[in-house]
């Protein structure tokens, strides 16, 4: 049947059956197709640019064409055979994760920076304070004839030994009485009178200030005269109106805001989500660390930087116990005490906690599989390093605003409120529970990392929490029996047998009864993690999904979660404003070659400095200059805030301007 014949009859009404091709006829078709192509098509009248008249004379008239014309090809696909199935596309869909929405990529902001241009950073800070009027500071050094590389040596040997959270709290504090001295009393802000003194206490008397200002304020001159040598009169604080004005304060003191702390549920749907191999290999270990600061009762900022790693794994037996995790910190609160001693704090976990299997165990394998191997730990690592947007591990720690929202993104799918949870509610959760549970208070000072009778050497004894950790482990192992349940109330927090006359004593592991732990309400389920982890959450606001990584970065980086770290964002904020008013009129670091430099504007959120062009309306990376942008000094910039294409193109233009220089002066040299 040929195909005219097919197409009429299908026109007609009366389809016949059209039998397929055999192999040879399909080859025979091929060849027929091809033939005619090739004959019917002419080939291409392409002019390459050496061809061209113009530029015949420097190429010459070839003999020959360089490039033999091809004639087109007509594109042909072969049909499938009749028993051929074209099979299912299976569609991947990527694992839904929870540090997307909750790590600060690409930030600039100084809790983002490494450690090391953090202390650079408030270095310059403090010499731009000492600058300001160096007669009233007494550093042992005359500051006055040095240049400003040794002038930021000196400030740094003042600095020794102080952690960079107490460094920038004191310099936010003090930030705020400079930029009311400058602008509002209009007098010299060094050295501090009593008469500066009483008026500033008048000044925050004015504005309603709360009981942490005036004590903030006072902190910091103590620190100005002990530590960087500051001249000011302290004894304006014994003075009876001051003091009145400090007690007023102290009475209408707001009340404490603790974290709530981290339910039985809570804690077995961490341990069920470490188990889960449907989520993402980053949160999973993530889940591990947060199960360790809560069993070794750790604050996070001890995390930061682990010396040691220690695993004390035993055969299982009838005592249920199979080991402990032990951590060595080196950033922890106390360090300079646990430096003098030459000790690092000891933080033990047991590993096996309140579920059914060994969290600890798992913890170790996933490290491995991410890369972080705790058998072999590279010393003064932070123990959860902030990943980039592929997952990968920096060398940045993470921050607490950070974990904040890390841990409420991981606990969305449980039912847990985790409204007034942060960070620091892991450390208090054992400890609660142990309350609850009746154990003595020394037992609990020694599990919480505090002194009893004997000072801080006892505290950074290892074997001191032996005893301890056995009386934690015997209340874990009646929470899995339910014999115990923390979370109910104080009278049916204890689980009595009908038979007992008397109920046993909370310490003594052996008259507990094997009773089973009730199953929790809502059971975890795999998979219901990755539905919750949508781009529309309750912590991340839909809007963030429309922006541009840069701005996402920037509006989650600057809404933390905890009221303390904002205060001192906002502290430190007001100091640099107030050090670059200062700034505008002392000489800059390098004049020399200031000329060439342009002027640098800071990003207000994201911290970023880049480098206005000569027109003055956009920056030489092309981007532009809005009111989001604020004039900075160089004195108060690292390299890590710098714009990396800004900083190319100035150091290019740099280069250019000196080898114009040199030709000036060569030029001039041979004239003469």
């Amino acid at each position: 049947v040929t195909p005219m014949e097919a197409h009429a009859s299908l026109q007609t009404g009366h389809p016949e059956a059209v039998q397929p091709l055999s192999e040879r006829e399909r080859v025979l078709l091929h060849a027929m197709l091809e033939e005619c192509h090739h004959s019917c098509a002419s080939a291409p009248d392409i002019s390459m640019p050496w061809e061209l008249p113009a530029l015949s004379m420097v190429f010459g008239e070839p003999n020959r064409p360089i490039i033999p014309p091809i004639r087109p090809v007509l594109g042909y696909v072969e049909p499938p055979s009749g028993d051929v199935r074209t099979e299912g596309v299976v569609i991947v869909q990527p694992k839904a994760t929870a540090f997307e929405h909750a790590i600060s990529f690409n930030s600039k902001r100084t809790c983002h920076l490494p450690e090391s241009e953090q202390l650079l950073l408030l270095i310059q800070k403090w010499e731009a304070v000492v600058s300001i009027e160096p007669r009233a500071f007494d550093l042992g050094v005359n500051v006055v004839d040095l240049t400003y590389e040794e002038r930021l040596s000196v400030v740094r040997d003042v600095l020794g030994g102080k952690a960079i959270a107490t460094i920038r709290q004191r310099l936010g504090q003090l930030g705020q009485y400079i930029k009311w001295a400058t602008e509002e009393a209009r007098r010299p802000p060094f050295p501090v009178t009593s008469e500066l003194v009483k008026n500033y206490v008048r000044h925050l008397r004015n504005h309603d200030a709360t009981f942490s200002k005036y004590t903030g304020f006072l902190e910091t001159l103590k620190f100005s005269k002990y530590v960087v040598g500051l001249e000011c009169d302290l004894e304006a604080f014994k003075s009876a109106w001051v003091s009145g004005i400090m007690r007023a304060a102290g009475q209408n003191r707001p009340l404490r805001r603790q974290s709530t702390v981290l339910t039985v549920d809570a804690l077995l749907f961490l341990e069920a989500l470490l188990e889960d191999s449907q989520v993402a290999g980053v949160d999973r270990y993530a889940v591990g660390v947060v199960l360790f600061a809560t069993y070794s009762r750790a604050r996070f900022g001890d995390l930061k930087s682990i010396a040691s790693i220690l695993i004390d794994e035993v055969p299982p037996n009838k005592e249920e116990s199979i080991g402990f995790l032990e951590m060595h910190s080196a950033s922890h609160k106390m360090r300079a005490t646990g430096n003098r001693l030459g000790s690092h704090l000891p933080l033990v976990a047991p590993l096996k906690g309140l579920g059914p299997t060994s969290w600890g165990k798992t913890f170790i394998k996933i490290g491995k599989e991410v890369g972080l191997d705790t058998g072999k730990w590279d010393p003064y690592c932070p123990l959860l390093p902030a990943p980039d947007q592929m997952g990968a591990w920096t060398g940045r720690p993470t921050t607490s605003g950070e974990i904040n929202r890390w841990i409420k993104q991981i606990l969305l799918p449980c039912e847990f409120d985790a409204s007034g949870f942060t960070p620091h509610g892991c450390k208090a959760t054992t400890l609660a529970m142990l309350s609850k549970y009746g154990v003595e208070a020394e037992v609990r000072l020694a599990l919480g990392h505090h002194q009893i009778r004997k000072g801080a050497a006892e505290v950074y004894a290892r074997d001191t929490q032996s005893a301890p950790l056995r009386v934690l482990e015997s209340m874990f192992r009646d929470i899995r029996r339910g014999h115990f349940q923390p979370d109910q109330s104080r009278s049916g927090m204890f689980r009595r047998e009908e038979h007992e006359v008397n109920p046993a004593p909370a310490q003594d592991p052996g008259l507990v009864t094997d009773v089973p732990l009730p199953a929790p309400e809502g059971e975890y389920s795999p998979g219901s993690l990755a539905e919750s982890w949508n781009l529309e959450t309750p912590g991340i606001p839909a809007v963030l999904a429309a922006m541009e990584p840069s701005e996402a970065v920037d509006t989650i980086s600057c809404n933390s979660d905890d009221s303390s770290s904002s205060s001192d964002s906002e502290a430190d904020s007001c100091a640099t404003e107030t050090l670059e008013e200062q700034a505008k009129d002392m000489p800059e670091a390098h004049a020399s070659a200031q000329k060439s430099i342009p002027k640098m504007y800071q990003h207000k959120k994201s911290k970023v400095v880049h480098y206005a062009s000569w027109s003055g309306t956009a920056f030489t990376c092309g981007r532009q200059l809005t009111q989001e942008y604020r004039q900075c000094s160089e004195r108060l910039v690292v390299e890590s805030m710098r714009c990396q294409n800004c900083q190319r193109r100035v150091d290019s233009r740099t280069r250019d301007h000196d080898l114009e220089n040199m030709e000036a002066v060569v030029k001039r040299s041979r004239r003469q």
